[in-house]
């Protein structure tokens, strides 16, 4: 399916960046890595698609209906609060993707989210975990939090009350007696991302993992080979959620529950020390999905000064060796009068296929170089000359 959808159209092209980076993550993979017919263009396919995907930014109409999904969440049958990534965040590793490792994004929008059902599990383990009962430990209040007791994916033994409460129950029957299945109370609703948290080139970012010993994981079992240090370390890039985003974590409970504002508060408690202490996603014993609450303010859209700071580093143009070597090139032609067609012309002739080729950090500065060098106001040498910046944009990024 991937390679169907990518013969369809070539990808990425000058300048362009995905609108919805989960679709183009899932399903929108460079044809050269997809049939690795040569490692190294592989890997640099790879690297280029990854990149491409880093810079994206989310659709302005996102921020119209976060704030209306934000405003729906007032009284006090509803608990919200902000939580910042503290560490990288890798949420749906396991969806499938070209690079083997997924990660979960929003459907219809494709910024990052964190699904409720993930928030729930993680606070219903934590619980059990940290406030149920302790083997060989007598403690009064600690069997309200005990889970549910599975055997051969049945359930033989019902949660504590307050376990019960919290995230419901399955049938269970315990000899002659049957415990009814409940629904949770309380509603664990999808966090979702705060708009301009973080730039927006720091929404996602790429990481590796790297595999020491592929020849040993990849061997049937009749020829397991040892593992040694002789074997090729493979390097798996893929996408996380970087650092610094923020996300509105928000909780309710039905109108009219017995003790229901008692009952969201509870939640919001354990599902507060849950992210901070345990971390939700994969790899979280590497230290990811880690999270601090903070409070709306702070995860409110980047404040002026930064935004300032940020277009003032934008306009500050680095020049690399092959854009000074370009500017004195045309200094050099212009101090003997060419004009500019016919400099144009040469520049086409001696430097355009050099250009095209470079990467992004040998291309510093060049589109400044050029803009100054040539002022076409019509005609074919201004539209040659917007299609040769457009390549360079579209590198540079």
């Amino acid at each position: 399916m991937w390679r169907t959808l990518h013969e369809l159209r070539e990808w990425p092209e000058a300048g362009e960046t995905p609108s919805h980076p989960g679709l183009a993550y899932s399903r929108w993979a460079p044809r050269e890595m997809l049939l690795k017919e040569d490692n190294k263009q592989s890997a640099a396919a790879r690297d280029a698609w990854l990149e491409a995907l880093c810079r994206f930014g989310a659709s302005r109409d996102y921020a119209r209906a976060y704030a209306r999904w934000r405003g729906s969440f007032r009284g006090p049958e509803t608990a919200v609060f902000c939580v910042r990534a503290e560490s990288r965040l890798l949420l749906g590793h396991g969806n499938p993707s070209p690079t083997e490792v997924g990660l979960t994004l929003h459907h219809t929008w494709g910024v990052p989210v964190l699904p409720g059902s993930s928030l729930k599990g993680l606070t219903a383990s934590y619980v059990e975990a940290t406030y149920g009962p302790v083997p060989e430990v007598i403690e009064d209040g600690r069997e309200a939090f005990c889970g549910v007791e599975w055997r051969d994916r049945r359930p033989v033994r019902p949660p504590g009350a307050a376990y019960r409460r919290l995230f419901g129950a399955p049938d269970v029957d315990v000899g002659e007696q049957r415990f009814v299945s409940t629904q949770g109370e309380v509603i664990f609703h999808d966090a979702l991302w705060v708009p301009n948290s973080v730039a927006p080139s720091k929404v996602l970012a790429r990481d590796v993992l790297t595999v020491h010993q592929r020849e040993y994981y990849s061997a049937k079992e009749d020829a397991t080979p040892w593992p040694s240090d002789y074997d090729d370390p493979n390097p798996v890039a893929f996408l996380t959620v970087a650092p610094g985003n923020c996300f509105l974590v928000a909780l309710e409970v039905a109108p009219g529950t017995p003790g229901g504002e008692a009952l969201l508060l509870r939640a919001r408690r354990y599902l507060h020390e849950a992210l901070e202490a345990w971390g939700v996603g994969g790899k979280t014993a590497a230290g990811y999905g880690r999270f601090k609450v903070v409070s709306e303010q702070e995860a409110t859209p980047v404040a002026e000064s930064a935004k300032e700071a940020e277009g003032a580093a934008r306009r500050e143009i680095r020049f690399s060796p092959l854009a000074l070597e370009l500017k004195s090139w045309l200094e050099k032609l212009k101090a003997e009068n060419v004009k500019q067609k016919p400099l144009f012309q040469r520049l086409e002739a001696e430097w355009q296929e050099r250009l095209v080729t470079q990467d992004a950090k040998s291309l510093e500065g060049v589109e400044r170089v050029l803009s100054k060098a040539f002022n076409f106001r019509n005609g074919d040498e201004q539209l040659r000359m917007e299609a040769l910046l457009r390549v360079i944009r579209g590198v540079v990024g």
